[in-house]
């Protein structure tokens, strides 16, 4: 099942979007360049009655192979809190955001870097984990 029929299926509405056509490109040349939308804003008919106007444009990409959306809705009605807590199921509980969110120990950071691959790709910094585990 394709996005567009999931999203048709589920009576969400793919809003349209001003700036750029293509949110998204592998960044090759020639040939090799491909371009598609995959950021897109969607949402159900309960939002679409609540705001009496919906924009949506993209955003300038910064480090990023995709560029952001940014939205700007007026508001009719100030149920926006249940709307969204309607919509959105609650999929993370508190126990375990308390968990994913603490900061890490030392050992923890320490036992992670020595974990990982010596001779792997290096990350965005241009250090490679070998730099890491050797200071």
């Amino acid at each position: 099942m394709s996005f567009f029929e999931w999203s048709d299926n589920n009576n969400f509405h793919h809003l349209p979007t001003r700036g750029v056509q293509f949110t998204w490109s592998n960044g090759r040349d020639a040939y090799r360049h491909t371009e598609r939308r995959l950021v897109r804003a969607i949402c159900n008919h309960a939002w679409l009655d609540l705001c009496s106007s919906l924009n949506v444009s993209t955003l300038i990409k910064h480090k990023s192979d995709h560029f952001p959306l940014a939205t700007n809705n007026i508001v009719q009605d100030l149920q926006v809190s249940h709307l969204i807590e309607d919509s959105i199921p609650n999929l993370i509980f508190d126990e375990v955001n308390t968990l994913v969110t603490r900061l890490p120990t030392t050992t923890e950071i320490h036992e992670d870097v020595i974990a990982m691959n010596k001779d792997g790709a290096p990350g965005p910094d241009g250090f490679g984990a070998r730099f890491f585990q050797s200071y």
